[in-house]
């Protein structure tokens, strides 16, 4: 049985878009659940006054993996985001909480962190989306775009693994990112999420834009080509770091029965994870690619 999550809803009263903020999707990415409810206490006090719109908070989406400081409970709740029939595991009561805010909101912003490496940056549905623009508000280094493609190449079964809470929203017209912070518990990632949260609600005018929300420069844009599913025992060959570039057959990773995974082309490393269970995603390999690096705008 899930715990039920707490919702928090401030509504101006106004004509505007609603927005999702969602925190702790993995238990122990606490950036989100602080930045969150220091944005609840400062909209509470009325040092942040909502002008129009909605905004809907949700500090802790996995409540007993938070209070355990671990990523899930029995599987990743970011993963096969769409309403069960059947509750399996304690993720899936969570998700069926969760999947109806997910297709009421106009806008999502779903923050997270990671394990290895301090760039903060985005991940997009496409350069050409409703949301890039958006996107570039957040503060992050790099766009990033073709998760949910690097899935189709695999299994029917481990399609299902890439309709996370952003791809689940997509399919209600909701304007959805997802914005890692930065690495885990350091304090900088619980300021990215802050800022994030802040950048969001001014650039859909829920705020009054009280500074320029631009950065003094564009994001670079990278594309997934594919991901590595580990499959079996084996471990990284290098405490690899988010984009660290890399070249065509470099040695990534080595099973303990001797095979060799090496990248297939060259490019950046996106989220190569040290520790984690068999089933779940290595590393993503992706490219830098040029398109669509207009100079971002607030939202009029």
């Amino acid at each position: 049985m899930a715990d039920h999550i707490d919702v928090f809803e401030f509504d101006s009263g106004k004509k505007g878009a609603h927005i999702l903020i969602l925190g702790a999707i993995h238990g122990n990415e606490i950036c989100g659940p602080q930045a969150i409810r220091e944005a609840i206490q400062k909209i509470e006090n009325g040092s942040i006054i909502l002008e129009n719109g909605k905004v809907t908070f949700i500090p802790v989406c996995n409540p007993e993996a938070y209070k355990q400081n671990v990523r899930y409970i029995d599987r990743n709740l970011n993963r096969f985001m769409f309403p069960k029939e059947k509750i399996e595991s304690y993720e899936d009561g969570l998700t069926n909480q969760l999947c109806p805010h997910l297709e009421k909101a106009d806008v999502l912003l779903d923050l997270h962190s990671y394990m290895s490496g301090n760039t903060a940056f985005t991940f997009i549905q496409t350069p050409d989306g409703p949301e890039t623009e958006y996107a570039k508000c957040l503060g992050g280094k790099y766009l990033v775009y073709g998760f949910a493609e690097s899935f189709e190449k695999l299994s029917e079964e481990r399609k299902k693994m890439g309709m996370g809470t952003t791809e689940y929203a997509r399919l209600f017209g909701t304007v959805a990112v997802t914005h890692e912070c930065g690495l885990h518990e350091d304090p900088q990632s619980v300021v990215n999420a802050g800022n994030a949260i802040l950048n969001a609600l001014r650039y859909f005018s829920l705020i009054e834009k009280d500074r320029v929300i631009t950065e003094d420069s564009e994001p670079d844009l990278l594309k997934i080509n594919y991901n590595v599913i580990k499959e079996r025992e084996g471990s990284l060959v290098h405490p690899w770091e988010n984009f660290t570039p890399v070249e065509k057959n470099q040695l990534i990773a080595l099973y303990d029965d001797g095979e060799e995974v090496r990248a297939k082309h060259d490019g950046f490393l996106v989220l190569p994870r040290k520790k984690l269970n068999l089933g779940e995603e290595w590393f993503y390999l992706a490219k830098k690619t040029e398109k669509n690096r207009a100079t971002k705008s607030p939202a009029s």
